[in-house]
């Protein structure tokens, strides 16, 4: 009998991998990919990816932060899951209003999970720690749905930064081809 967290993870590949060609930032093609706006479109697959997400959390975690945009669904679902305060991370600083990366509760002083769906190189979560820790927060982990293959983890952990993903590496699952070209 599969554990929960075997069922969602089975339920999230179901919806969210799609089998068509796809175009990663680098020029390479894909055959297939995982579509996480799919699987944050199901309010009841939704609900129960931010329960295992949130099960992923460090225990000394304060706050959840969603980065732009695939991280956002799922931030909000693991922060209701865990009952954590939440902030949103902008890609960049909006020249207007608040004029502010890090929207939502204070992090000044408190430990953050960054929340992604996808990782790849870890460029993205670095760039959110930094406007983490402008706002004076403390970034220590991230915790995403899928990582790509790649040094993610290393990099991430040479600035201190826990990485935990909710699905296994991408290699070791049948349903997630890795066939790339260019």
């Amino acid at each position: 009998m599969r554990s929960d967290a075997g069922r969602i993870a089975d339920r999230v590949l179901a919806v969210g991998v799609v089998s068509e060609p796809y175009a990663l930032p680098d020029g390479t093609v894909i055959s297939s990919y995982f579509d996480e706006y799919r699987v944050a479109a199901d309010p009841d697959l939704l609900r129960d990816v931010g329960r295992a997400l949130a099960k992923l959390l460090p225990p000394d975690v304060e706050v959840v932060a969603g980065l732009e945009l695939g991280g956002v669904p799922f931030a909000l679902a693991v922060s209701a899951a865990a009952q954590l305060p939440l902030v949103l991370i902008r890609k960049a600083i909006k020249p207007y209003g608040t004029r502010r990366q890090v929207e939502g509760d204070p992090v000044t002083g408190r430990r953050v999970v960054m929340i992604d769906d996808v990782v790849r190189s870890g460029r993205q979560i670095l760039t959110a720690a930094n406007a983490l820790v402008a706002a004076g927060g403390l970034p220590t982990a991230a915790v995403t749905i899928l990582t790509r293959p790649g040094q993610a983890a290393a990099v991430l952990a040479e600035h201190g930064i826990s990485l935990d993903s909710m699905l296994p590496p991408v290699p070791q699952h049948p349903a997630m081809p890795t066939v790339m070209r260019r």
